[in-house]
C-alpha cells in the first residue's frame, strides 16, 4: 500500500517522475492497519513528507497538498497541519504570480515569453498554490479559510509593467477563490449583518492593477442578490475605476483581447438611480484616463482606424456622453514588447539545419522508417546528440534561451526515433541534462514544465 501511496500523491504531472529520479531513492518503511482515526500518520506517510521536505519548494507544496486530500490520512488536524505548512511554504517559490503572453500579431509564440507562459500554465506560482490550499483548508476548516483570504485583503503586490514587457498577470484564480470561501463559509446572520461584505470589500478597493478588472467585476456579479452587499460593493468598485494604472501593456489586454466589458454590463443592469449612474461614470473615467495617457506603440489607435471595439461597446450605455477620438487619443507613445524570436542565433540555426536533415532527408529522398534502422542513421543520430549537448550559451544568447531550444530538440528527437536501445540512450540524455542544467535553481518553473511534459509521456 505504501508505494501506491506515494505514486498517487505524487501524480501531479511529473512530480513521482522528478521525486524518484532527479533528488533521491526513497525509502518507505511500514504500513499501518489501523481504522479510526490515528494520532499519528503511518511511517510511510512521515517518510514522504520529510522527504518532500527537501525538494524545491514548488513541488514540496504540490506533495503536500496531494497528501492531504489523499483518504490515506485520516486525522483531520494533520491534514490541516500540512496544509498550513505549505502554505507557509509558498513564500519560498520562485515566482509570485501567474502571468500570460499576449499574443501580438506577426510575432511568433516561439520566444522565451512563449515558452514562459507555457510553464505558467502549470499553475505553480505562489498565489496559484495558495488558491488551492485555501480551498483545502475550507473543506476542514471554514474559519481558517476566511482568515487565509482576510489577511490577503486584497493586496496582491502587483507592479505596474513596462511596454517592453510580453506577459502580464492573471489573478483569476485567487478571486475565484475568494469567491467560493464567501459563498461556503458566511451564516445566513453574518450576511445580513454586514460581516460578509466588509470580507469581500478589500478585494474591490485594492484594485491597483488592470489584471484585477476581470476578477473583480466577476466577484461583484456573483454578490449581487443582496441590496446591500451590491450597492457597498459597486460604490467601492467605482471608486477604484476611476485611476489611471499607468499600464498600457496590461490595461490593452484586458479591455481588447479579454473583453472585460463583457464581465461590467452586467454589473450595470442591475442597478438604477445614483449607484448605477456612478459605476457607468468610473467607468468612463478609467477608459479616458488610461486610454489618453502613455501607450505602447503596438497599441496605439492608428489616424485611419475605427474606435477600438471595447469603447464602441462602453458608448453602448454611456449615454449623452459617449467617447470620441479625441478621448482616446494618446498624448504620449511609448514603447513595445521585446521578446526576440528563438532560433535565430549562429548555432540555433546550425543545430535546427542538422535536425531537419538528420530527420527529414537521407541522401537525396526523404527518410524513412526502415532508413532509421539502419548503421548510418543511427550514427548520424548518436552524433547530433553529441552536437546537441556541447550547445552552451555564448554572447549571442541567454541561458535560459539555450535551455529551452535544447530541450524542444530532445523532445522531438526523441518522438522521432523509433522504440529500442536508441530512444532509450536519447531518453537518458535528456534525462541527464535536465538533471544538470541550472535551471532547476535558476527558474524552476521553466525547468520543471519539461520535467513535467516527459513524465507525461513515459
Amino acid at each position: 500500500m505504501g508505494t501506491n501511496f506515494v505514486r498517487s500523491v505524487t501524480n501531479e504531472p511529473g512530480v513521482f517522475f522528478l521525486f524518484i529520479l532527479t533528488f533521491f531513492p526513497m525509502t518507505l518503511n511500514g504500513q499501518t492497519t489501523e481504522t479510526e482515526d490515528p494520532p499519528v500518520p503511518p511511517a510511510y506517510i512521515l517518510n514522504l513528507i520529510a522527504s518532500a521536505n527537501n525538494v524545491a519548494a514548488e513541488m514540496s507544496v504540490q506533495i503536500h497538498i496531494k497528501v492531504t486530500a489523499s483518504k490515506e490520512l485520516k486525522n483531520q488536524e494533520w491534514r490541516k497541519q500540512l496544509l498550513e505548512d505549505a502554505y507557509r511554504n509558498t513564500e519560498n517559490v520562485g515566482n509570485k504570480v501567474r502571468r500570460v503572453v499576449i499574443p501580438i500579431r506577426g510575432r511568433s509564440i516561439d520566444t522565451h515569453a512563449g515558452y514562459l507562459g507555457y510553464a505558467y500554465d502549470q499553475k505553480i506560482d505562489s498565489l496559484s498554490l495558495k488558491s488551492r490550499i485555501i480551498l483545502e483548508i475550507l473543506k476542514i476548516d471554514k474559519e481558517r479559510a476566511r482568515q487565509m483570504v482576510f489577511e490577503m485583503s486584497g493586496k496582491l503586490g502587483l507592479k505596474k509593467l513596462e511596454c517592453e514587457e510580453p506577459l502580464v498577470y492573471d489573478v483569476t484564480d485567487i478571486y475565484k477563490t475568494v469567491g467560493v470561501v464567501a459563498e461556503e463559509s458566511f451564516s445566513k446572520d453574518e450576511i445580513e449583518n454586514g460581516i460578509r461584505v466588509q470580507f469581500l470589500l478589500p478585494w474591490i478597493e485594492n484594485i491597483i492593477s488592470p489584471a484585477q478588472l476581470g476578477p473583480a467585476f466577476d466577484l461583484l456579479k456573483q454578490f449581487n442578490d443582496i441590496e446591500n452587499e451590491k450597492h457597498i460593493l459597486s460604490n467601492a468598485l467605482a471608486r477604484s475605476l476611476k485611476q489611471n494604472f499607468d499600464d498600457d501593456r496590461s490595461f490593452y489586454k484586458v479591455m481588447e483581447r479579454d473583453r472585460v466589458g463583457s464581465h461590467f454590463f452586467p454589473l450595470i443592469s442591475g442597478l438604477s438611480g445614483p449607484a448605477g449612474m456612478e459605476l457607468v461614470n468610473g467607468y468612463r473615467e478609467l477608459l479616458v484616463k488610461n486610454l489618453r495617457s502613455g501607450r505602447c506603440s503596438d497599441n496605439l489607435l492608428k489616424t485611419d482606424e475605427e474606435l477600438p471595439r471595447f469603447v464602441l461597446d462602453a458608448n453602448s450605455f454611456l449615454g449623452d456622453k459617449p467617447l470620441g477620438r479625441d478621448d482616446v487619443l494618446a498624448t504620449e507613445t511609448l514603447s513595445t514588447a521585446k521578446d526576440p524570436d528563438y532560433w535565430t542565433s549562429t548555432n540555433a540555426k546550425r543545430m535546427m539545419t542538422e535536425f531537419r536533415e538528420l530527420n527529414w532527408s537521407f541522401g537525396d529522398k526523404p527518410i524513412s522508417e526502415a532508413d532509421k534502422t539502419s548503421e548510418e542513421w543511427i550514427l548520424r543520430v548518436r552524433m547530433y546528440l553529441n552536437e546537441l549537448s556541447k550547445w552552451t550559451a555564448d554572447g549571442d544568447e541567454s541561458e535560459s534561451e539555450v535551455f529551452h531550444q535544447k530541450c524542444v530538440l530532445y523532445k522531438v528527437l526523441l518522438d522521432r526515433v523509433p522504440n529500442g536501445n536508441l530512444k532509450q540512450e536519447v531518453l537518458r540524455t535528456y534525462i541527464s541534462f535536465l538533471h544538470s542544467s541550472q535551471m532547476q535553481k535558476d527558474s524552476f518553473i521553466e525547468w520543471y514544465f519539461y520535467v513535467n511534459g516527459l513524465a507525461s509521456e513515459s
